[in-house]
């Protein structure tokens, strides 16, 4: 799927919002509602720390599963979850700002 020149595919993380530290979901699927809006079935990742060393955030999978408008997810950039010794990571490309 692609939306104002960025491309969405299954598997790729994306930003559900940010309170204290983000809640990330990885894409298990892309619901097309017409052509100006589409959803995204996303498995909730559980934000487990921050890690200095990789400068990353360290996720685990939940059970939980939410489906959420293009247009309601909280950053549009696309990321991708990275694996060291059965952990994952996600790097975030630039600073959020959390909701106030």
């Amino acid at each position: 799927m692609k939306a104002q020149g960025i491309v969405y595919k299954i598997g790729f993380i994306v930003v559900l919002s940010v309170d204290l530290s983000p809640v990330f979901g990885r894409i298990d699927g892309i619901i097309v509602h017409d052509v100006t809006n589409f959803y995204f079935v996303c498995k909730v990742l559980t934000t487990v720390c921050f890690s200095e060393h990789f400068h990353s955030f360290e996720v685990e999978s939940s059970s939980n599963t939410d489906v959420v408008s293009y247009f309601d997810i909280y950053d549009h950039t696309p990321l991708h979850m990275y694996h060291v010794d059965n952990t994952s990571f996600i790097t975030l490309k630039y600073h959020l700002i959390e909701n106030i």
